[in-house]
């Protein structure tokens, strides 16, 4: 079993800020994982994705992302100069792993490799639920 309290400063998680932390890294996976294996099994079926259902995920994968990260800043005596929606919308993908390594080191990396294992999980899961599928169905 692995253990992540590495990724937390204290090992029994006793703030607010340390468990909001975990649960929106945990409802982050869970909406990447649902998400892409909704859109894998459209793709392999030759069925395009609702718009609807990708602006929704591109919000909630926004505001996850930044509540998150305003939950574990807000332990940092350092505070912040842009707003943190718009720093993000705009380059989230550079402006999360730097904030994760500069705060934790490389062990700030697991919640990113978390929820890329996630992405990776869901496709694979779509596309074995596919092949499934049509092997049932021949």
């Amino acid at each position: 079993m692995i253990r992540y309290t590495a990724y937390f400063s204290d090992s029994n998680l006793s703030t607010p800020q340390q468990k909001s932390s975990l649960i929106m890294l945990v409802l982050l996976g869970l909406l990447v994982f649902v998400y892409n294996l909704g859109t894998g099994i459209y793709i392999y079926n030759n069925l395009e994705p609702l718009p609807t259902c990708d602006f929704l995920y591109r919000v909630a994968f926004l505001s996850g992302v930044v509540w998150a990260l305003k939950a574990d800043t807000r332990k940092s005596a350092v505070q912040s100069v842009y707003c943190s929606g718009l720093l993000f919308s705009i380059g989230w993908l550079f402006a999360a792993p730097y904030h994760l390594l500069k705060t934790r080191g490389a062990v700030g990396l697991i919640p990113i490799l978390a929820l890329m294992g996630c992405l990776v999980a869901a496709q694979i899961m779509a596309l074995v639920f596919v092949l499934l599928v049509t092997l049932i169905h021949t």
